[in-house]
């Protein structure tokens, strides 16, 4: 088994939506560390008590997700005459929901922007892992100058202020992390700066951070369980609500065509038909895929759920032929055919059903090496779906 089932992100609060009852630090997970206390942490927040979204005091920005993000100061050139010895500078360090497992490799990422009330910008923007090390400090009087486990590349200057970008990058355990931090871990000579408009003497970086996760790169890719839907009302697929890791890494579709419809780690559909519906899930590059069927009554799942008990496909993976065999005849009478898409939602194949004893044989010849859908369509609309794999 990969990892904890019980854990999909070990971000604790990695959207900021969770709060404690301290103005200053109010997020739920997360503290500040700033050299000399110096430098600012500060919560904007569309919640009662904050009504500082969109207009945030240094700028104009919306959260990544949900209703929260926070802003720190992540460098203050020792030029100019507000900063103290450029120790002006403050670090994100979030408590783990739980260690990490050793030799698993997990991906972490997080959203930043350039706040408009920065006179420069800079590339220096990373994530530490950190162990009982972390629990000793309580004040860091100087830079935190390590190297971190994930960083942003030095080419890659964050001058947006209105677009959030994306540092991403894998991890492999050792088993002892308990926290992660997130800031500059460079000090003043090695953090890489330009200014575009070349005006400003007092330089100064200041960041909006959101939806910062961490994540098991082999989790699978989950659509949920098959269910039934009466006309006129929703139900949820895919992985729980609060899951807000995983919303930038879940791209839902319908069938066939993989029309496009979301963009998150689980949603609320409402259908007019027995619907089945594809997630893609891609985290850090690694992409999976899952499939739910929504049915339009509750009678439909009942009787798909018997069907897709009683039929086989092998062998899986497969190559050059495939079978497909029934086990019990009562609940195929209404068959009629079978198509098999790719990843993106194309039909490759398609025929008639045509038993022999149960079984037929099926030409995949014309497949390449991948992973399909093979679908059995019935008069009465049902259709039901299995994973096929091509060597």
């Amino acid at each position: 088994m990969c990892c904890d089932a019980q854990v999909l992100d070990y971000v604790t609060n990695g959207s900021f939506e969770a709060f404690v009852n301290d103005y200053a630090m109010p997020n739920l997970g997360w503290t500040g560390l700033s050299p000399k206390g110096g430098a600012f942490y500060v919560t904007f927040s569309t919640k009662p008590g904050f009504s500082n979204v969109p207009h945030t005091g240094y700028g104009y920005q919306f959260p990544k997700n949900g209703g929260t993000f926070v802003g720190i100061e992540t460098y203050c050139s020792p030029f100019g005459p507000y900063c103290q010895q450029g120790s002006d500078r403050m670090y994100l360090t979030n408590v783990l929901v739980k260690k990490l497992v050793a030799g698993e490799v997990y991906c972490v990422s997080f959203y930043i922007n350039q706040m408009e009330s920065s006179t420069i910008a800079s590339s220096s923007y990373g994530a530490y892992f950190g162990g009982l090390e972390m629990d000793t400090i309580q004040n860091q009087f100087a830079p935190f100058l390590v190297t971190p486990h994930i960083q942003n590349p030095a080419s890659n200057f964050i001058t947006d202020t209105v677009k959030w970008i994306k540092v991403e990058g894998t991890y492999t355990a050792t088993g002892k992390e308990k926290s992660l931090t997130i800031g500059n871990f460079n000090d003043i000579s090695n953090t890489p700066t330009i200014n575009p408009s070349n005006t400003y003497t007092n330089y100064f970086v200041n960041t909006y951070v959101d939806q910062v996760a961490c994540i098991p790169l082999n989790l699978p890719a989950d659509a949920g369980k098959d269910v039934s839907c009466v006309f006129g009302q929703s139900v949820h697929i895919g992985r729980p609500s609060g899951n807000t890791g995983f919303d930038d890494k879940c791209y839902w579709f319908i069938l066939p065509g993989m029309i496009p419809i979301d963009t998150a780690a689980g949603l609320w559909v409402s259908v007019a038909r027995t619907t089945t519906f594809v997630v893609k899930q891609e985290i850090c590059g690694l992409v999976k895929f899952d499939t739910v069927t929504v049915f339009e009554d509750h009678v439909g799942i009942e009787i798909n759920d018997k069907i897709d008990t009683h039929w086989i496909l092998y062998p899986n993976p497969g190559s050059n032929n495939v079978y497909l065999e029934i086990r019990k005849e009562l609940y195929f009478g209404d068959l009629e055919t079978y198509e098999v898409y790719n990843i993106i939602g194309t039909k490759i194949l398609e025929g008639k059903v045509n038993f022999e004893d149960r079984k037929m044989k099926v030409n995949i010849d014309i497949l390449n090496s991948g992973t399909y859908i093979f679908t059995l369509k019935f008069k009465n609309k049902m259709i039901s779906n299995k994973k096929l794999i091509v060597n």
